[in-house]
């Protein structure tokens, strides 16, 4: 089977899912297949799509428009995420973040924890699975991250 859209398979919208796990058939994920998930499935508690890379404002749009999703499973590109300010304060119920090994690292790990932070505020686990030189970005990112949420938490 070649590479598909979400938008060649209408009729995956037609049904009454939790739970959507997509592996390696999707060619992409745009803003509008973003927008197209949460209008379908509004109550969606976890979510994977393993294959393509989204944008970080795909990654904004699911955290702001899936508030009951739990599991949130991607590749994401997360070299330069939006300013700060752009980023909305959820309270978001994500507890496990994963971004597969097709996910770009970021430019400035700081920066991406704040930004996470901001989507992911109670997160309990967060798994990166690339190898390489740029691992230190992601563990230097999940050890930022995982301050904040303490630090958060002690001030609450």
């Amino acid at each position: 089977m070649s590479c598909l859209t979400l938008a060649s398979i209408p009729m995956l919208f037609t049904l009454h899912l939790t739970s959507l796990c997509i592996a390696g058939l999707l060619q992409s994920v745009s803003k509008a297949d973003c927008a197209a998930i949460i209008h379908a499935w509004p109550l969606m508690t976890s979510l994977e799509l393993f294959s393509p890379v989204i944008s970080f404002d795909c990654l904004i749009e699911l955290a702001s428009g899936l508030p009951n999703l739990n599991n949130l499973k991607l590749n994401v590109d997360c070299k330069d995420p939006p300013v700060i300010q752009d980023i909305p304060i959820l309270s978001s119920k994500v507890s496990t973040l994963e971004f597969y090994y097709k996910s770009f690292p970021p430019k400035d790990p700081f920066h991406l924890a704040a930004c996470l932070d901001r989507l992911f505020p109670e997160i309990n686990s967060q798994i990166n699975q690339s190898t390489g030189k740029d691992k230190w970005k992601w563990e230097q990112t999940i050890k930022l991250l995982e301050i904040q949420q303490r630090s958060r938490k002690i001030r609450e």
